[in-house]
């Protein structure tokens, strides 16, 4: 599925992809998520969590030919892949109940 939306909204971001499915990114997890803070050989964080910024809130969103582009409020800025977007930001399938 493509992701057709992204709107940065109360500090977070909402994503609505072409299949209807919505989801709601926390700031810090993306922050945490910076493709440019891993390290290219091991894909390992080159970052603590602890070092973040108290305060990052998205400021704006958009989607562009790179990917989705994400402004945070202490003027830091990132670009996240849409397929890796698609394989660990889109929602878990519902799953069906079983009735024995």
């Amino acid at each position: 599925m493509n992701l057709e939306s992204a709107t940065a909204s109360g500090g977070a971001v909402e994503l609505v992809w072409s299949d209807g499915a919505r989801r709601r990114l926390h700031p810090l997890w993306l922050r945490d998520n910076v493709p440019d803070v891993r390290h290219p050989q091991t894909n390992q964080r080159v970052r603590r969590v602890l070092d973040l910024p108290d305060e990052c809130a998205v400021v704006a969103a958009a989607l562009t030919g790179e990917g989705l582009t994400i402004n945070w409020a202490d003027g830091a800025a990132a670009t996240f892949d849409l397929r890796w977007l698609a394989e660990h930001a889109r929602p878990a399938p519902a799953r069906t109940r079983r009735t024995w």
